[in-house]
């Protein structure tokens, strides 16, 4: 039988506004009609009162930040903290990095998604509690990883992959219903996401190069496991110390190489989550400078864009998280004001 077309998808190939492969857009975007996307926006979408409203990311498009559009159909890159939709088509080559609210969705072969699938009503998923948000991220998981078992001959590796998955399911449920303080279900939350991971992926975590932190002039391998992303930048002073004295040069040098443990997650960017107001500082690797200063307010969780070479420190504010390729920069480093290099996983692409 011939799979039905969802109608939502069917206003795709028409276009009433567009932002050509040349061109670069800084902020947010409200549209009706059908918006085709051949360039970048940094910002959020949002479609202007339009049941029919259709967001298009055509191969050349990238988006940095949240949608809600009743229709989304991904080519392109589309990455942000949550994007939410009626219908999502992710086409061949199509890959989206957030959290997906949606009614339907149709994923080509080709396609990506790294992020929490939540089906049903296209809101916003802070609206839901921590256990029905848990709950829906395990029934996602638990489909995406039956459709694996469905396309595989080997009956012992169906029941691996089936006992795999309830012993999933009963942890995160038991996960939000016990007394846990914030911190160990945080570490909690981690493994969990890494157990998924591996079942999915297999991917193991590389060890730092030997040698790697002989001196304190040296880069560092940051060990520590402790949890994780609108930006003004501007010239920034060094950070003071505890006894109010400003750090020596050879302590401003001091680097810690944070390495990914996904080569499947882009390597231009990071993630940092901010509970408290957030002063940042970076700099190309060698640059005689103190660095550009980032500031990030209290509540706010973004990605950061990190080029090759470029290096990053923590000036102020101590409870924040830093994701980068699936690791999760520790705490020792974010306190210390160490210079931070973010290295791709080797097997990264």
């Amino acid at each position: 039988m011939a799979e039905r077309k969802p109608d939502s998808f069917q206003s795709q190939n028409r276009t009433d506004s567009m932002i050509g492969a040349s061109m670069r857009i800084d902020g947010n975007v409200t549209f009706r009609g059908v918006l085709r996307i051949q360039g970048d926006i940094v910002g959020d979408i949002a479609c202007d009162d339009d049941p029919k409203g259709t967001v298009v990311t055509d191969s050349s498009g990238r988006i940095t930040g949240s949608i809600r559009s009743p229709c989304i159909v991904v080519k392109g890159k589309l990455s942000g903290p949550s994007h939410v939709a009626e219908s999502v088509q992710v086409q061949q080559d199509g890959h989206i990095a957030g959290d997906l609210v949606y009614k339907e969705i149709e994923i080509r072969k080709g396609g990506i998604i790294e992020g929490r699938l939540t089906a049903g009503s296209a809101h916003d998923p802070q609206q839901y509690s921590p256990v029905e948000r848990t709950l829906a991220t395990a029934d996602a998981n638990a489909a995406n990883v039956t459709n694996a078992i469905e396309t595989t001959s080997d009956k012992g590796g169906k029941h691996l992959l089936v006992g795999a998955v309830l012993i999933l399911v009963a942890g995160l449920v038991l996960f939000w219903m016990n007394p846990f303080s914030t911190e160990e279900k945080s570490s909690l939350a981690g493994f969990a996401l890494t157990t998924d991971s591996s079942i999915k992926n297999s991917t193991i975590a590389q060890s730092a190069p030997a040698g790697s932190a002989q001196q304190n002039t040296q880069p560092q391998q940051d060990t520590d496991r402790t949890p994780a992303t609108g930006a003004d930048i501007r010239e920034a002073k060094p950070a003071p110390q505890p006894d109010g004295s400003t750090p020596s040069e050879a302590d401003a040098e001091k680097i810690t190489i944070v390495q990914g443990v996904n080569p499947r997650k882009p390597d231009d960017f990071f993630w940092i989550t901010a509970r408290e107001p957030t002063v940042l500082l970076k700099k190309q690797r060698g640059e005689k400078t103190d660095g550009n200063r980032i500031d990030v307010s209290a509540g706010k969780k973004i990605n950061i864009a990190i080029a090759k070479d470029e290096i990053l420190r923590v000036e102020q504010g101590r409870n924040i998280e830093i994701l980068f390729q699936g690791k999760k920069v520790g705490q020792k480093t974010i306190e210390s004001g160490d210079w931070i290099s973010f290295t791709p996983h080797s097997d990264h692409r």
